[in-house]
């Protein structure tokens, strides 16, 4: 009977070795399987990574181009000038490739409406700053429609005010008794078009596109 018990308790132990080898081997085989996926992981991240990288990089040369050209266009159009026509063709050209670039890149939702955000922040700045010069010249008989209509593509212009001071009595009132106070006014606004690098008119135009996205997307959602 001893013997008999030596004999199943051995090849109880022999079982357990051999089960103990069988997860062992199982055990390396998985560490080697999520060893091969972290570095397969790894490569596609370092890839992805590389392949951002390099359109940031494209579109921060590109965009320093750009800036340069807008600053030069900005600074004309304050002083009452243009740029050239190459000049206008090459600011077209990178500005075009600065958004097939940016097209390839997908931001997560919550950069997105960051951006939007600080759109708005400086559009509600240039509202109070023009709704200012609005109302400086209601107090001298304009009404809002006429001066809608004589300021708006007028906005960069330095010679506004002596366009428009022969207009009528009330414009004349406006250009000369409100002179001081308009051109601070527009002195802040000029400043603000130089902080977002584009002018007044055209970042109208980009938060009326942003606004105008906004809302065929909230009815997108609803259909």
């Amino acid at each position: 009977e001893e013997e008999e018990e030596e004999e199943v308790l051995s090849s109880n132990d022999d079982e357990d070795d051999e089960e103990g080898a069988r997860a062992a081997r199982a055990a390396r085989a998985e560490a080697e399987e999520d060893e091969g996926a972290a570095l397969s992981m790894s490569a596609m991240e370092g890839e992805l990574r590389d392949g951002i990288m390099g359109i940031l990089d494209t579109v921060a040369a590109h965009f320093d181009a750009f800036r340069a050209l807008k600053d030069r266009s900005l600074d004309a159009r304050i002083r009452g000038v243009s740029i050239t026509d190459d000049d206008m063709a090459a600011m077209d050209a990178l500005q075009n490739s600065i958004i097939d670039e940016l097209k390839s890149l997908k931001l997560n939702n919550a950069r997105i409406e960051a951006l939007v955000e600080q759109l708005y922040t400086i559009n509600k700045r240039s509202i109070g700053l023009e709704g200012k010069l609005m109302r400086l010249a209601e107090s001298c008989g304009i009404g809002r429609p006429d001066f809608a209509k004589a300021y708006q593509g007028h906005e960069m212009d330095p010679s506004w005010l002596d366009t428009v001071k022969e207009k009528t009595k009330s414009w004349t009132r406006f250009a000369i008794d409100q002179r001081d106070r308009a051109d601070e006014i527009r002195q802040e606004i000029f400043t603000l078009a130089q902080e977002t690098g584009v002018p007044i008119d055209e970042f109208r135009r980009i938060v009326q596109t942003v606004q105008k996205g906004e809302r065929e997307a909230r009815q997108a959602k609803k259909e």
